[in-house]
């Protein structure tokens, strides 16, 4: 799938558009915005459906609707708030109407007034923010909201063209419900427009989610019916914004991955969580009969939640959490290098200008003086001032100013460097201050140069001690610091700067202060959580519980419930189980009857940790009760947060079940899981699909219902066939293992051994730790098939395989089945009646591991020394097999493991037997 970078992205559009220039041809791009352009000064989709749903609650209509579907959900609420179409143009409007410009608008109003990348701009947005931004910088855009209207739109027009496909806040025919948005897909002259736009230009797509039955997505899956010239770039928010796409747009009609669209996804940055849960593993050992070492890899059980242990830095939406419209917006600005704004660049002269245009004078000095309003003289006092503003010293600031007009955040904190802070006009500093603010959670990277704009927003905030907002910034600047420096493994730095946080604020009274100390307190307790240092995690985390349990601020709250989580968290890190249930309990006593949704996420995780918690103990009962509630709880939930909880608990839940040999139980669980989720988009969703797959599969084979389970692996394989990394995989790499195992124990070993095979073919160059073991059991496990099928010599073959790949692993389970292809590869030398090969087989495996503490691996030593004994006996060798038993007696005399006092048993039995023959 051509999935690409944000950086090569905005070099191929510049490349794609240099080339077009070069033969004198236009660019052949248009853009289709979304809500994302207008977000945060505009709520997206998720929050207008919230306050809805709320508005809806009022009237007493609770009940969900019938489809999950996004576009369904939103559609749905919004009719029950709302259910006239002037009511809903009267919300939107007063959304809408009076909102600053935001960030990405300016960005995308710079881009196309340069005229270099596109002129024209589709967007099923209903505000005008576009426009507004637009005339700010001088320019009056031609706008359609209609379709009788857009037979006037020519996408190779020189001017400047904004489209919205829904229609606008300003009318109440705009289009906002399934069937409205629906009924506009069908419009002939605005489909018209679109396929005659996607005819010979392709749109850069940004900040839009794709509705699959809207007229833009209508449009772009006709003109994928044939190729295309110039490629779609689509800028994808998330990995999960991708997965929301409809198969159609990722995919051609053979299945195959489409080249005709370039899916620009966020880099992996560094990250601030310093405690991404591990998953859980439960497995079953291999065999360790002589000849045939099963292996089956057990349920896998959603490991206890983090609790989203960091809380992210301010800013944080623009790249690490997704690729924010206004992060690919700076990116075109600078890759394409545009100039400053005349309004920025000279204001007095831009304004001159554009009265001068506006009056439709051309020559002041010879245009008729206007007598009713003394337009003139207007303009004259402009002249003026820009001459007067023209022989002052340039602004101390103007090069800073250009560099952030221009997207270039690192030069701008450079530039500021150079700057002698203190002797900085009150004025200019606090303009300095705000914009080094911007230009620090502009880059975001991690990087030296954003914790430098961090110290330098600190220090213009000292030089302005009285001014509340420049404080406000100093402690989000010491928030996002700590928490950079954290990302860079610099996690006693990240400590110091909250440290110095908190005592510089620590005192404070301002609610928007308080919640910084909060999380910087919160952070502090999660980067020491990081340096295994629990237990002043748990302090700090107390901290900021009784810093904020006065408050009901929603925020704070949230803070106050997370760190109350990750007492819990911390607490089963330290082994104190009991100690997490008490924590878990108190925040469910808590924060069980909020209904925001933040805090509702925070019960549900309490659930499901505590369920962990309680089957750790052994207390099974209590753990399914502890995830039924959650299910009960929750069971209308449709927020993704929540339902990723609702999917671990039913996965862990399963597990229980099946721990207390309960299969049947299991089964259902797991079955219901699939129901559920099995169709699910989002990645993690998709990863407790797979693993309930594989958990159904291994009850299903403790149910004796191998063919069943064969089918349950294969659904599996096949669904996750092309993935190649995450989680998922480790669960493919088990399956093929487990499957095997099933298909021996049914007696159909040329199948297992195909699958074995397979199973190394895909996973045996993976470098992970996971993957080996599953290799290496898989391959012991071909070599046992090979031998139950009188194949001794390919067995031999695959188990010298195993020993030369993982010799020297520091892996206890790889340890113990290189181990068993020892005492194996000697059982098949025996089939061989190659007696010498089959004790250089033995001797091989005592002197690599006699020395290991591991009981699996003691336990094969043990045998290889019996066998051993046992061969040597057979070959007449009497004198050196009592030695040998006299070896292993030595050795093990107390050992605990029972299967090695058995092999003692028979030692003392055989070496007696031997004496008494001698005395004979």
């Amino acid at each position: 799938m051509p999935i690409i970078s944000l950086s090569d992205a905005t070099s191929k559009i510049h490349r794609i558009v240099r080339q077009r220039q070069e033969r004198e041809e236009r660019s052949p791009f248009f853009f289709i915005v979304g809500a994302g352009v207008s977000a945060p000064e505009i709520p997206l989709a998720g929050e207008i459906e919230e306050h809805c749903r709320n508005e809806a609650a009022r009237d007493g209509n609770t009940t969900p609707p019938d489809s999950a579907r996004a576009s369904d959900t939103y559609s749905y609420w919004f009719s029950s708030a709302y259910p006239s179409a002037a009511d809903r143009q009267f919300y939107l409007r007063s959304l809408m109407e009076k909102k600053s410009i935001s960030k990405a608008n300016l960005r995308l109003a710079h881009l196309v007034l340069d005229g270099t990348i596109a002129r024209t701009v589709f967007t099923p947005n209903f505000d005008d923010m576009l426009t507004k931004a637009l005339q700010l910088f001088g320019q009056r855009p031609l706008v359609c909201d209609h379709p009788l209207t857009v037979g006037r739109m020519r996408i190779d027009a020189e001017d400047i063209q904004i489209i919205h496909v829904h229609g606008s806040y300003w009318f109440y025919d705009c289009c906002n419900l399934t069937q409205d948005i629906a009924d506009r897909a069908g419009s002939a002259p605005m489909s018209l427009m679109l396929d005659g736009s996607l005819r010979d230009h392709a749109p850069l797509v940004i900040g839009y989610s794709g509705w699959e039955s809207d007229i833009l997505m209508s449009a772009i899956r006709r003109r994928l019916q044939t190729g295309l010239s110039t490629p779609i770039f689509w800028f994808c928010y998330s990995q999960d914004s991708f997965n929301n796409l409809p198969l159609w747009l990722r995919k051609n009609e053979h299945g195959q991955d489409r080249t005709d669209i370039l899916f620009v996804m966020p880099e992996k940055a560094p990250s601030a969580d310093p405690a991404a849960g591990s998953r859980g593993v439960r497995s079953s050992a291999a065999s360790a009969e002589p000849v045939s070492p099963g292996g089956t890899a057990g349920p896998t059980a959603a490991a206890p939640a983090s609790g989203a242990n960091a809380v992210h830095k301010a800013g944080e939406q623009r790249s690490r959490g997704g690729l924010s419209a206004d992060v690919v917006l700076d990116a075109l600005v600078r890759r394409f290098d545009l100039p400053v704004p005349p309004l920025t660049e000279n204001p007095l002269a831009f304004y001159a200008r554009q009265l001068r245009e506006l009056l439709g004078v051309t020559d002041q000095e010879n245009a008729d003086q206007d007598t009713f309003y003394g337009f003139h003289t207007v303009i004259a006092r402009v002249e003026r001032a820009r001459v007067a503003d023209a022989n002052k010293a340039p602004e101390t600031l103007q090069s800073f100013r250009e560099a952030m007009s221009k997207a270039d955040y690192r030069r701008a904190i450079e530039i500021a460097q150079e700057f002698k802070l203190a002797k900085l006009p009150v004025e200019q500093l606090r303009e300095l201050h705000s914009a080094l603010w911007d230009a620090s959670v502009g880059l975001l990277d991690n990087s030296d140069d954003e914790l430098a704009g961090y110290d330098l927003v600190i220090q213009c905030a000292d030089l302005l001690p009285g001014d509340a907002s420049a404080q406000i910034n100093a402690a989000r600047a010491f928030v996002n610091k700590g928490i950079t420096l954290a990302a860079l493994n610099r996690g006693e730095s990240a400590i110091a700067a909250f440290d110095q946080m908190l005592q510089r604020h620590s005192a404070s009274k301002d609610l928007a202060i308080l919640e910084q100390v909060g999380k910087a307190l919160f952070n502090k307790g999660a980067y020491l959580g990081r340096l295994g240092r629990n237990e002043e995690a748990i302090k700090a985390y107390q901290e900021t519980e009784q810093l904020l349990s006065g408050h009901t601020d929603v925020a704070l709250s949230s803070l106050v419930a997370r760190a109350i989580l990750n007492q819990g968290v911390s607490a089963r890190i330290l082994k104190h189980p009991e100690e997490a249930i008490k924590i878990y309990d108190d925040l469910l006593q808590r924060f069980s009857s909020r209904s925001e949704p933040v805090l509702q996420e925070q019960v549900a995780l309490a659930l499901r940790n505590k369920g962990v918690a309680l089957s750790s103990l052994g207390r099974n009962e209590e753990a399914i009760a502890s995830y039924d509630d959650l299910l009960l709880r929750f069971a209308s939930a449709c927020e993704p947060p929540i339902l990723e909880q609702i999917s671990a608990a039913m996965l862990n839940k399963g597990v229980v079940l099946g721990t207390i040999n309960r299969s049947e139980e299991a089964v259902a669980v797991y079955d219901d899981l699939l129901r559920r989720f099995r169709d699910s988009p989002e990645a993690l969703l998709q990863e407790q699909v797979a693993c309930a797959l594989r958990n159904k599969g291994v009850e299903l084979d403790n149910l004796n219902r191998g063919e069943e389970a064969i089918a349950v692996y294969d659904d599996l394989l096949q669904r996750y066939q092309k993935t190649t990394a995450g989680p998922i995989t480790e669960q493919l790499a088990k399956a093929l293992l487990n499957k095997g195992v099933t298909l021996g124990s049914l007696g159909r070993n040329e199948e297992a051994i195909a699958v074995y095979t397979d199973l190394a073919h895909r996973f045996g160059d993976q470098p992970e730790m996971v993957f080996q073991e599953q290799v290496a059991r898989g391959l012991r496990n071909k070599g046992v098939a090979l031998d139950n099928l009188q194949r001794y010599s390919e067995a031999v073959e695959v188990y010298d395989d195993v020993v030369n790949r993982y010799n020297g692993s520091i892996s206890i389970d790889i340890q113990e089945q290189v181990a068993g292809c020892l005492r194996n590869k000697g059982v098949c030398y025996a089939h061989l009646d190659d007696g010498d090969s089959e004790i250089a087989s033995y001797d091989d495996l005592i002197h690599r591991f006699q020395d290991s503490p591991e009981p699996g691996v003691r336990a094969e030593v043990a045998h290889g020394i019996y066998y051993k004994g046992l061969t040597l006996e057979g070959l007449d060798r009497k004198p050196e097999a009592v030695a040998t038993y006299d070896d292993l007696l030595a050795r093990f005399d107390k050992a605990p493991e029972p299967i090695i006092q058995g092999l003692l048993d028979k030692a003392r039995e055989s070496r007696k037997k031997l004496q008494s023959l001698a005395g004979v």
